[in-house]
C-alpha cells in the first residue's frame, strides 16, 4: 500500500513537472458565415447552414448531437487539426419548426466543420446576433442580448490552457459588459448588429448599431432609429471606455433621421482603403438598401468616420441579413429578396467602386 502510494504522489509530482501542452491556434481569415435559417425557409429543418464567402453558396454543416445552433460564428482561427470552432446560441428544441419545444438553451462552443460539441453553458442570457470573437487565439466572445446589453463569455480563461483545464477554468454565466465612459441619450442605450474587424488601422474597435432612449412628443420615453457607432472596451474586454459615431448621414444636426442603420461590417477594398457596408431602411419602406462608404481615420486619434453623402448604394430590396466581404476584398455577400421565401444570396462587385486610390 505504501509503495502504491508513493508511486502515486511521484507521478502527479512529475506530471507538474511536464504540464499538458497547448494546441497550436493559426490565424486565418474567416471563410464561412452562419445564415439565419429564416432567410432561407429552413426552419422546419433546423440544420445550421453557413455562407461560403468566397463563392457566395450556401453549404450546410450538420452538429453532432442534433441539437440546435443558430446566431453563430466562427473562430478567426485553426488548430493543428485545421479545425476551426463556432460558438452560438444553443438549444435542444426538438426539429419540428415552430411547434418545436424547448428543453434546455444556453451557449454552445463546437469544432467546426466536424460538428463535434466541445463545451457548452446553459444561461437566459444569449445571443440575439453572432457573436465576436476576441482578437487572439482564445476562445472567449462578445456579443449583444436581448436586453440591449454586451455579455462577454470565456471558454477558456487563457489560450495556453489545455482542453482538460478548460472545462473548470470556464465562465459559469456571461458576464455583462459595463459602461465607463458616458451614455448616449437618457442612459440606456441598446446595441445590436456587432462586428469586430480584423484591420489594425480600426484600432480594436468594435462595430455596433446602436438606438438612444430618448424623449418624444409628450415627454414619451421611446427609442430612436438605429445609427452605427464604434466602442472601445478595456484591456480586460469587461468595460466601454470610449463611444463614438461611425457613420454620418445627411439630415441636418439635431434633426429627426429618416433612415435605420444596420448590419455593419467594415472590410478592406482591393486597392487597401478601408470601406464600411451596412443596410438602410427608410420608414415604411419594404426592405434594405445596401449601401458602401469609405471609411476616413482621423489623423490625430485614428478615429474612424464615414459619411453617407460619400455613400454608393449596391442593392434594393434585401433582407437584413449580416454582410460579408470576401477576403480579396472584391466581393460583397447580400441577402436579396422581398420576401423570405424568395431570398437568395446576391454577390454585389466592389473592385473599383470609388475609383482609383490616391
Amino acid at each position: 500500500v505504501l509503495t502504491a502510494v508513493a508511486a502515486t504522489i511521484m507521478a502527479v509530482g512529475l506530471s507538474r513537472f511536464d504540464p499538458p501542452r497547448p494546441s497550436l491556434r493559426t490565424g486565418r481569415s474567416i471563410k464561412y458565415s452562419n445564415v439565419n435559417e429564416f432567410f432561407l425557409n429552413h426552419v422546419v429543418d433546423r440544420t445550421p447552414s453557413w455562407l461560403n464567402r468566397e463563392t457566395g453558396r450556401i453549404e450546410s454543416f450538420p452538429l453532432e448531437d442534433g441539437d440546435v445552433l443558430e446566431a453563430a460564428s466562427c473562430s478567426p482561427w485553426v488548430d493543428e487539426k485545421n479545425q476551426s470552432q463556432i460558438v452560438g446560441r444553443w438549444s435542444t428544441r426538438t426539429r419540428n419548426g415552430p411547434m418545436s419545444i424547448t428543453n434546455d438553451f444556453g451557449i454552445a462552443r463546437y469544432a467546426f466543420p466536424s460538428g463535434k460539441m466541445l463545451d457548452h453553458v446553459s444561461t437566459e442570457i444569449v445571443p440575439v446576433g453572432p457573436p465576436c470573437w476576441f482578437p487572439g487565439t482564445q476562445a472567449r466572445i462578445v456579443f449583444g442580448a436581448g436586453d440591449g446589453n454586451l455579455y462577454q463569455y470565456a471558454f477558456e480563461p487563457e489560450s495556453w490552457v489545455a482542453a482538460s483545464e478548460a472545462q473548470a477554468g470556464r465562465d459559469l454565466h456571461p458576464w455583462p459588459v459595463v459602461w465607463r465612459c458616458s451614455r448616449p441619450g437618457l442612459g440606456k442605450p441598446f446595441l445590436s448588429d456587432l462586428s469586430w474587424p480584423e484591420d489594425p488601422r480600426m484600432s480594436g474597435s468594435l462595430i455596433v448599431a446602436l438606438r438612444e432612449l430618448i424623449k418624444g412628443p409628450g415627454h414619451h420615453e421611446s427609442y430612436s432609429k438605429t445609427s452605427l457607432c464604434w466602442l472601445k472596451l478595456n484591456f480586460a474586454g469587461n468595460e466601454i471606455v470610449e463611444l463614438g459615431r461611425l457613420l454620418f448621414n445627411d439630415e441636418n444636426e439635431g434633426a429627426e433621421p429618416h433612415f435605420d442603420h444596420r448590419n455593419p461590417t467594415v472590410g478592406t477594398l482591393p486597392d487597401g482603403r478601408l470601406a464600411l457596408a451596412y443596410l438602410r431602411q427608410r420608414s415604411k419602406d419594404i426592405g434594405w438598401e445596401v449601401r458602401i462608404a469609405p471609411i476616413v481615420l482621423d489623423n490625430e486619434r485614428h478615429i474612424p468616420q464615414a459619411f453617407e453623402a460619400k455613400s454608393l448604394l449596391l442593392a434594393e430590396h434585401c433582407q437584413p441579413a449580416h454582410l460579408t466581404f470576401s477576403s480579396d476584398g472584391r466581393w460583397l455577400n447580400a441577402m436579396t429578396g422581398a420576401e423570405p421565401t424568395q431570398s437568395r444570396v446576391l454577390r454585389l462587385p466592389l473592385a473599383g467602386r470609388f475609383g482609383p486610390a490616391r
